[in-house]
Order: structure tokens, then C-alpha cells, then sequence
């Protein structure tokens, strides 16, 4: 008989709603500094071409956002589920992705420029991991940052629920930056 999962997490409808609104009211202003740029380039085409690259990255965020909101929304749910057969977050992998190929450890990062709570992985490379997480695990590694988290936004769940599950089956590294 299977043991069922310690945590089962699914999105949370007035999160996505939330977030896909502001994703998508980032693109709208990223648009709005891109009209501005152009008509900035006449005049003064230095300060035109800061706004330019301040509003195709701002657009990019708010695209990419929207995109992984919508991703996430048509995902069977649950989202996320974590038990003895390892963690099958259906944003990162199709299929569960066993204990022995996960390092992790929770992130509480808490500074003047920003909050954040996360649970950081460290995934084998023979793992398949769906096409826009392996993008976003570049940028991550561009960034200095682990390639992948377990993300709770949209989800009905927090992080330390995450940690205390995951903890269960296997430690958390203790290692800074790993």
C-alpha cells in the first residue's frame, strides 16, 4: 500500500488573480516607459535609451510573470506534492524527482532592499526538468543564485510547511552557497 504525501499543495485562486493582475499591470507600465522612450530619443537620446532598457527589462519581469502564472494554471493540480517518493513540484518536473537527486536548504533573506522565505534545490542533471524552469535556472545561475526554488507564490501554502515536510526525508544542506 502507497504511504500518501506529507503536504499537498494547490494554487490558490485569489493569489493567481492577484498576481497575474500585477504581472500584467507591469507589462502595461513597461509599455508605457517604452512610448516614453521613444519620444525621449529626439531630444535628449541618452536618457531615451535608459528608459528603453528600464522598460523592455520591466516588460520582460511582467511578460515572464504572467506566463508562469498562466503556466501554473492549467497544471493538474496538486501543484506541489511532497512524500516518501521525493518532491513532485508539477511547475519544475513532469514526474516526481526522487530524494537522492535533491540537495536543498530554506533561505530566509531579509534585507534593506528586499524580504524573501524560500526553499532553494539543487537538482542531478539527469533529472528532466520542463523547458521554462531550465531558462529560469540560467538566469538563476547568472544571478548567483541556485538554480531552482519552491516557489509559494499562488499556492495555498507557506514555506516553512515546505521545510518541515522536505525535512522529514531528507536534511537540509548546511553549507553557505553551496
Amino acid at each position: 500500500m502507497a504511504r500518501t504525501p506529507d503536504l499537498q499543495a494547490h494554487p490558490d485562486a485569489l493569489r493567481c488573480t492577484m498576481a497575474l493582475a500585477l504581472w500584467l499591470l507591469m507589462a502595461l507600465a513597461a509599455l508605457m516607459v517604452v512610448a516614453l522612450a521613444v519620444e525621449m530619443m529626439a531630444e535628449l537620446p541618452w536618457a531615451g535609451l535608459i528608459f528603453l532598457a528600464m522598460g523592455l527589462a520591466t516588460g520582460a519581469a511582467g511578460v515572464t510573470g504572467a506566463w508562469g502564472t498562466l503556466d501554473m494554471l492549467r497544471l493538474p493540480a496538486p501543484i506541489l506534492t511532497i512524500g516518501p517518493a521525493g518532491v513532485h513540484d508539477r511547475r519544475l518536473s513532469a514526474t516526481p524527482i526522487p530524494w537522492e537527486a535533491i540537495r536543498w536548504r530554506r533561505v530566509i533573506l531579509s534585507t534593506t532592499r528586499a524580504n524573501g522565505d524560500t526553499v532553494q534545490l539543487w537538482i542531478d542533471a539527469n533529472i528532466p526538468i520542463r523547458p521554462p524552469m531550465r531558462v529560469l535556472a540560467v538566469a538563476n545561475r547568472m544571478l548567483g543564485r541556485p538554480p531552482y526554488s519552491v516557489l509559494t507564490f499562488a499556492l495555498e501554502i507557506q514555506t516553512d510547511a515546505i521545510a518541515a515536510a522536505m525535512n522529514r526525508y531528507k536534511r537540509p544542506e548546511t553549507l553557505p552557497g553551496m
